[in-house]
């Protein structure tokens, strides 16, 4: 690997360009693209949540795409890159905490924010919900443990309408 040139660390995130299959055209195993001085390959399994048919491998020739790399190997000069770790992680933040969540579920949060007059914003470990003060008759304080019921979910805004458990 060339030295002068900055090398991407395992972990790092890095945009790939989708240049050419590696394998038969008609059964790829992946794609192969230059970057930094030396190969990059993406396999099949490490493209989308599942693994690609041929026909969605070909869909994603010539796309740039943004990826981890997952293995530097220094000795055969590549780097193994994923776009699927990518993946994971943004369908973890869009559908992780809500998924399982629905109106009436009691969860238990901590106070992380408060509002003047209004209420507070309460963390529930990946997405944060608005308890109003009228849904309560006492005042809390930051990092209070809460225990709240989730009266709606707005899932773009990855935030709920929460309120005592006790008025629910």
């Amino acid at each position: 690997m060339t030295s002068n040139i900055r090398i991407p660390k395992t972990g790092d995130l890095i945009p790939l360009k989708c240049e050419k299959t590696s394998g038969n055209p008609a059964y790829p195993c992946g794609f192969i693209a230059s970057a930094y001085g030396v190969n990059v390959f993406l396999p099949p399994s490490q493209i989308q949540l599942r693994r690609p048919t041929t026909s969605e491998m070909q869909s994603y020739l010539g796309r740039i795409l943004m990826t981890k790399v997952l293995k530097i190997d220094r000795a055969r000069c590549n780097i193994i890159v994923s776009r699927r770790a990518i993946l994971d992680i943004e369908s973890s933040w869009t559908l992780g905490p809500f998924k399982s969540c629905s109106f009436g579920d009691v969860l238990e949060g901590t106070v992380a924010e408060t509002l003047d007059e209004i209420g507070y914003i309460v963390d529930l470990k990946g997405f944060t919900g608005l308890l109003n003060q009228s849904d309560i008759n006492h005042t809390l304080e930051l990092g209070q443990r809460v225990s709240v019921a989730i009266l709606s979910i707005d899932r773009e805004k990855q935030i709920a309408r929460l309120t005592n458990p006790q008025t629910s």
